[in-house]
């Protein structure tokens, strides 16, 4: 996948949800390189707080934050991470809203 948003600057580390979130510039409170004064418009979901997205196939598409966010498991579908670090084996609905690493109404 490739977004249109978020750096190119890769986070060495885990495959884990502060480190997608990194990734795709909306940590506010966690991980490293955070966004403690609020988003910029480069960052990650700042089209209606929704992402432009290409896949390996060729086809793009226009998806939400919380179809992103959401990991449902190890090697599934949007990410196909083979083994999240913190996911045993399913992946726990992504966190979001006041007060949390990731929050959409502070979006652009």
């Amino acid at each position: 996948m490739i977004m249109d948003g978020g750096d190119i600057a890769a986070v060495w580390g885990t495959d884990n949800y502060t480190n997608l979130l990194e990734e795709l510039d909306v940590n506010l409170t966690c991980g490293s390189n955070r966004w403690t004064g609020g988003y910029s418009k480069e960052a990650g979901f700042r089209h209606m707080k929704r992402a432009n997205v290409a896949f390996a196939d060729g086809h793009a598409k226009n998806l939400s934050w919380r179809e992103i966010l959401t990991r449902n498991a190890d090697g599934a579908v949007p990410w196909n991470i083979p083994n999240w670090s913190d996911c045993s084996p399913n992946c726990a609905p992504p966190e979001a809203g006041p007060g949390k690493c990731f929050d959409p109404d502070k979006l652009p």
